[in-house]
């Protein structure tokens, strides 16, 4: 039993299981390390996939936040001098940080951390965004981000 992840970061007690597998998913411009691991299906604390690196931002562009957030909302209620402030360090240094999405068994996936990035993204036009992606009760078994985004095109 592994106490680490693939990129070492310490899992939660729900996650101190087995791992099932680990591989990479290079579709359609993703480049995207995963991890699987056992866990109930259905049961939103255990998580059984987690996948980090870059992903086509088209894939996540109309992904509603966690809280209930509609895509662009957070551009519309920034103040103009902060989001253009945001916007030219965006521009000058890109997305240093991760955008968060969870996926929830029978669930929609949502940004939990970065639709300020995302958003950012889209109005720059960047094609890809650094992603960490966590899913909950093998909800990956109902399609992955990339499976879903494949199936939209």
């Amino acid at each position: 039993m592994k106490t680490l992840d693939a990129q070492g970061a310490k899992l939660t007690a729900d996650e101190k299981v087995a791992v099932d597998k680990t591989g990479t998913d290079t579709r359609y411009g993703a480049d995207l390390v995963y991890t699987n691991y056992t866990g109930e299906v259905g049961n939103s604390r255990h998580v059984t996939r987690r996948e980090y690196g870059d992903i086509p931002l088209a894939a996540i562009t109309t992904f509603r936040g966690m809280m209930g957030e509609n895509p662009h909302d957070h551009y519309d209620a920034s103040p103009p001098l902060r989001w253009a402030e945001f916007l030219c360090n965006v521009e000058g240094v890109g997305i240093l940080s991760p955008i968060f999405v969870n996926v929830g068994w029978c669930r929609a996936p949502g940004i939990n951390e970065g639709n300020h990035r995302t958003e950012a993204a889209r109005v720059l036009g960047l094609k890809t965004v650094p992603i960490e992606i966590a899913y909950f009760g093998h909800a990956e078994d109902q399609g992955t981000v990339m499976d879903r985004y494949i199936d939209s095109l």
